[in-house]
């Protein structure tokens, strides 16, 4: 909720008048909706979808860290965080 509102009070600074356009929202602001219907993935946890935005992500930037990161609105560590716990998950999973 607060990125949400940071998003449009910076969105309000940049537009001298309303209304308010895409163009004043940050540039990464544009590039955060859901890709899918999220109802096709069935019942999921949170730590499943957000997985899954991540997968999504690195296969859009060819798997490119820093630009998924960026496009995820995390830093690169927590994105190799994020991927280090999946791979440990997976590795607990298969033995």
């Amino acid at each position: 909720v607060r990125e949400l509102a940071n998003v449009f009070e910076h969105a309000t600074i940049l537009s001298d008048v309303p209304p308010v356009l895409p163009e004043h929202f940050p540039r990464h602001f544009h590039d955060r909706r859901p890709k899918k219907d999220l109802r096709q993935l069935g019942p999921i946890s949170l730590k499943e979808l957000e997985l899954v935005a991540i997968r999504q992500a690195m296969e859009r930037h060819g798997g490119n860290r820093t630009a998924a990161a960026e496009e995820l609105g995390v830093s690169p560590k927590t994105l190799y965080n994020k991927l280090s716990q999946e791979e440990l998950s997976g590795a607990r999973k298969s033995a």
